[in-house]
């Protein structure tokens, strides 16, 4: 890989780190001021769907990035979860079980959501 590509690696990354982090209450800020556009099927979905690709993003530009340094220090790594990493066993997890980590990563906002909408309609009778 080019030299001039490795700082972008780094920024890939902390833009899907923070795209990830923030989708959660991103999409249920939409879903409080849009239910009717946005129901909990489509709401689920985004997640999954929106989840599943910054969460492979993360994964591949860490490991790219990571990858670069040890080359460019002319390194081998010895063991086993390095040669891992450098053979992108990770990626390949992350694109099958991407998804369970975005949905599982928003759970805490949509238990937050519930019990928040819950509270309020009972405040309200």
């Amino acid at each position: 890989m080019p030299e001039y590509l490795t700082p972008v690696n780094g920024w890939l990354y902390a833009l899907s780190l923070i795209g990830f982090l923030i989708m959660p209450p991103v999409l249920l800020g939409f879903r409080f001021f849009r239910p009717r556009r946005f129901p909990w099927s489509r709401v689920l979905l985004l997640i999954a769907l929106v989840g599943w690709t910054l969460f492979n993003g993360l994964v591949h530009f860490r490991s790219a990035r990571w990858a670069d340094s040890v080359r460019e220090a002319g390194y081998t790594p010895t063991t086993e979860d390095s040669q891992a990493l450098l053979e992108g066993r990770s990626q390949r997890m992350a694109l099958y079980l991407g998804w369970a980590y975005a949905l599982g990563w928003s759970f805490p906002w949509l238990l937050a959501y519930g019990s928040w909408q819950l509270h309020r309609r009972r405040a309200a009778f």
